[in-house]
C-alpha cells in the first residue's frame, strides 16, 4: 500500500496518532495511553494535546496527519526513561514507505539489546534476529546516518532557541516546562467517541468538529514583574503580586490583584505555579473583563504538586465572609480554568456539622452540612472552559454553574468520600449549552445534577462512582415551575452507586422534562440503574399533591451491566395526575450483581414501549397516551 493511500485512510480525523502495521499495511489509531510508570529504555511519548502514547524510536512508527494525504513520521531523542519526566524533541520528515521499512529493519538490528519496552513488549517484536545481507551492509549504515542526521536537522529551531531566552533583571524564573504524562485517571475512562450534536441547538458541538480538545495555550515566556508576553497573551504569576504559596500565608489579595490586572488589561493568563500551596479566602472574581482570561492553577505542561486551599474548616472561616461559596466567578466571558493542579476544598470539618442528617458507616446516621461553601461557582457567565483540573473534598458542591451559557468541561477529576453529604460533582441550573466530557467523578452525591432551567446538556465519556449517579433534578420543590430539555448522556460508566440515571421531581411542581436520551451506559453494581421518581422527598412528612412536573420523551438505549438486588433495576414511579409519556427502552440488559433472581421492573402511571427485548422484560408500561395529558399540553415548556 502506498504512502498516499495510507494518508487517505485517516482523512478527516484531525490531528491524531496512527501506527502502520508492517504485515497488513493497515493504518490504525493508537489508543494505548502512557501511564505514570516507566515505559522502558528507548521509548518516547507522542503528544496529542493532553493525550500521550508510548512508542519506540524507529520500531513503532507513530504518525500525525500532515497536509494533504501524507503521514508525518515523528522521531525523537530520548532524554529520560520514564513517562513522568520525559522530554522529547520531535523532527518531521516525509519518506517513501520502502525506505521507512529499511530504516526500521536496521534500527531493529542495532537496538535489539538496548531498546526493550517492558511495559509494551508487543511494540518491540525483536524475538527474531535481524537478518543481515553483507552486500547491503554499507547501504544500511548509510541509511542509518541519514536517519540520525535527519533527526538533528528536523528538530524545530524554536525548540532550541527556547533554551536560550534573555531574562530581564528582577524577573521571576519560572520552573522549566516539561511534557507531562497522561493523567492516571484517564486510563479508567471509556474509549473516546465523537461528540454528539445536541438536538435543537447548534452552539455547543458541531458535527464538523474533528477533535474533542482545543489546542493548548501558548507556552509562557519569562518576563519581569509577573508580566510575560506570549504573542498577544499576558502571563501573570501570582508570586509577582505578593503570593507566598506556603499553605499558611493568606494569598487572597495577591490573587485578586493578579485578577484585576488581567481583567483590565489585554488577554491574560493568571498562573499559580507548581510546587506551591496557595491559601485563598472566599472571593468573588468579577467581570466583565476587557478580553478573554485564562485562569491557570499551575503550569499546564508539568506534572503538578501545587494546591489551592480555603481556610481549614468552619472555625477558621472568617465570620464576615459568606459560608455558602468559596471561589466565585461572576459576569465573565471567555474564561478558561485549566491546568493539572489540585483544588482541595478541605471539606472534612464541614460534613459533620449538626444541621443535616446523612448516612454513616454500618447503617448509622450522622449530622451534616448547613451553609457549607460551594467550591467553585460560576454565575451569569458565558463561553467558559474548564479543563484538566483536579478538585477534591469540597464542603458542598464541587462545581456549580448558574445562569451561564456555552460551557465546556473536559478531562477533569472530582473526588470526595462516598459518605460525604451534598458533594455533587457538577451542578448546572438555569444554564444552557453545556458539554461535560472525558471526566472521572466520585463523591457522596450526584456526579452530575441538572437543575431547573437547564437546556442542551451534553454528557459524554464520564466515569461516575461511587456516587448517586447522574440526575435530572430534583425539580418542582415548594410548588415551583421547572423546565429542562435536550439532555444527552452517552458512553458513560456508573459503578457502585445508589442510582444510575435518574429523574427526580417533587409533588406539587409544574413545568416539564422532555427530550432526554440515555445511550450506551454501563452499570456496575448500581441500585436503581434506571429510575424516574416523581414522589421525591427527603423525609416522611411530604403531603400528596396533584400537580407535578410533566416527564415525556425519555429514551434508554444500550443500558447494560449489573444492579444491586436490594431494589428493582427499573423503576418508573410517575405522578397520579400527570403520567410520564413516551418512554422507550432498547437493548437494555441488567442482571443481578449477586444471585440468579432477576427482579421485575416497577411501573406506576408510566406510558411507553420497548423497542427490543429487554432484561428484565419490561411489560408494565402502558401503551399510547392518557386522556389527561391532552389537558396539560399547554404546561409543557418546550
Amino acid at each position: 500500500m502506498s504512502l498516499e493511500r495510507r494518508g487517505a485512510l485517516v482523512r478527516g480525523r484531525g490531528e491524531m496518532f496512527y501506527k502502520a502495521d508492517d504485515a497488513t499495511g493497515k493504518v490504525t489509531r493508537l489508543r494505548t495511553e502512557c501511564s505514570n510508570a516507566e515505559c522502558g529504555a528507548g521509548t518516547f511519548m507522542a503528544n496529542h494535546f493532553d493525550r500521550h502514547y508510548c512508542g519506540k524510536c524507529g520500531l513503532t512508527y507513530v504518525y500525525q496527519k500532515a497536509q494533504g494525504n501524507d503521514l508525518v513520521r515523528k522521531c525523537c531523542h530520548v532524554n529520560s526513561l520514564s513517562c513522568g519526566g520525559m522530554k522529547t524533541r520531535h523532527g518531521e520528515w516525509i519518506l517513501s514507505w520502502p525506505l521507512l521499512l529499511r530504516l526500521r529493519d536496521h534500527l531493529a538490528m542495532f537496538t535489539r539489546s538496548n531498546f526493550t519496552n517492558k511495559k509494551h513488549p508487543q511494540q518491540s517484536d525483536l524475538s527474531n534476529p535481524a537478518r543481515l545481507n553483507p552486500q547491503m551492509e554499507v547501504t544500511r549504515i548509510l541509511l542509518l546516518l541519514v536517519f540520525i542526521s535527519s533527526t538533528f536537522c528536523c528538530t524545530p529551531a524554536h525548540g532550541r532557541a527556547r533554551l536560550h531566552k534573555k531574562r530581564p533583571r528582577n524577573s521571576i524564573a519560572l520552573p522549566p516546562m516539561a511534557e507531562p504524562p497522561s493523567p492516571s485517571f484517564i486510563r479508567r475512562l471509556p474509549a473516546l467517541a465523537p461528540e454528539p450534536t445536541i438536538r435543537g441547538n447548534s452552539g455547543l458541538n458541531s458535527t464538523n468538529s474533528t477533535s474533542a480538545h482545543p489546542p493548548p495555550p501558548p507556552e509562557p515566556i519569562d518576563g519581569s514583574h509577573g508580566w510575560n508576553s506570549t504573542n498577544s497573551t499576558t502571563v501573570l504569576d501570582v508570586r509577582a503580586f505578593g503570593a507566598v504559596g506556603d499553605g499558611v500565608s493568606d494569598d487572597t489579595e495577591a490573587l485578586k490583584s493578579a485578577w484585576e490586572a488581567a481583567c483590565q488589561g489585554g488577554p491574560g493568563l493568571i498562573l499559580l505555579p507548581q510546587g506551591y500551596t496557595f491559601k485563598i479566602q472566599s472571593t468573588i472574581f468579577a467581570g466583565p473583563c476587557r478580553s478573554e482570561l485564562t485562569f491557570q492553577p499551575t503550569l499546564v505542561y508539568n506534572k503538578v504538586d501545587g494546591t489551592i486551599t480555603p481556610p481549614d474548616g468552619p472555625d477558621e472561616w472568617p465570620q464576615s465572609i459568606s459560608r455558602r461559596q468559596w471561589l466565585v466567578f461572576y459576569r465573565v466571558n471567555g474564561m478558561k480554568l485549566q491546568g493539572g493542579g489540585l483544588i482541595d476544598g478541605k471539606g472534612e470539618k464541614w460534613w459533620n456539622l449538626p444541621c443535616k442528617p446523612h448516612k454513616g458507616p454500618n447503617g448509622t446516621t450522622l449530622p451534616g452540612t448547613c451553609d457549607s461553601p460551594v467550591a467553585l461557582r460560576f454565575f451569569m457567565s458565558s463561553n467558559l472552559t474548564v479543563r484538566e483540573i483536579r478538585i477534591q473534598n469540597s464542603p458542598q458542591f464541587h462545581f456549580r454553574f448558574d445562569n451561564c451559557r456555552n460551557v465546556t468541561i473536559d478531562t477533569i477529576c472530582i473526588s470526595s468520600p462516598a459518605l460525604s453529604p451534598n458533594t455533587d460533582g457538577i451542578h448546572v441550573e438555569n444554564t444552557e449549552l453545556v458539554g461535560i466530557y472525558n471526566s472521572v467523578i466520585s463523591n457522596g452525591d450526584d456526579c452530575v445534577s441538572i437543575g431547573a432551567g437547564s437546556v442542551s446538556i451534553n454528557i459524554v465519556n464520564v466515569t461516575c462512582g461511587p456516587s448517586h449517579g447522574i440526575s435530572i433534578g430534583s425539580l418542582g420543590k415548594q410548588n415551583t415551575r421547572a423546565c429542562v430539555a435536550n439532555i444527552t448522556v452517552r458512553n458513560a460508566v456508573i459503578k457502585h452507586s445508589d442510582n444510575g440515571v435518574r429523574i427526580k421531581t417533587w409533588q406539587g411542581g409544574s413545568g416539564s422534562v422532555s427530550s432526554v436520551s440515555f445511550d450506551n451506559i454501563r452499570m456496575d453494581t448500581v441500585r436503581n440503574p434506571i429510575i424516574i421518581d416523581q414522589y421525591y422527598c427527603l423525609s416522611k412528612s411530604c403531603q400528596n399533591q396533584t400537580s407535578a412536573v410533566y416527564v415525556s420523551d425519555v429514551s434508554y438505549t444500550g443500558i447494560r451491566g449489573t444492579y444491586d438486588v436490594r431494589t428493582p433495576p427499573i423503576h418508573f414511579g410517575c405522578s397520579d395526575s400527570i403520567p410520564c409519556t413516551n418512554i422507550t427502552l432498547s437493548e437494555v440488559e441488567l442482571l443481578p450483581a449477586q444471585g440468579d433472581f432477576i427482579s421485575d421492573p416497577f411501573c406506576w402511571n408510566a406510558y411507553g414501549a420497548t423497542e427490543t427485548l429487554t432484561i428484565p422484560p419490561v411489560s408494565c408500561l402502558s401503551e399510547g397516551l392518557p386522556q389527561s395529558i391532552l389537558d396539560i399540553g399547554s404546561d409543557k415548556c418546550y
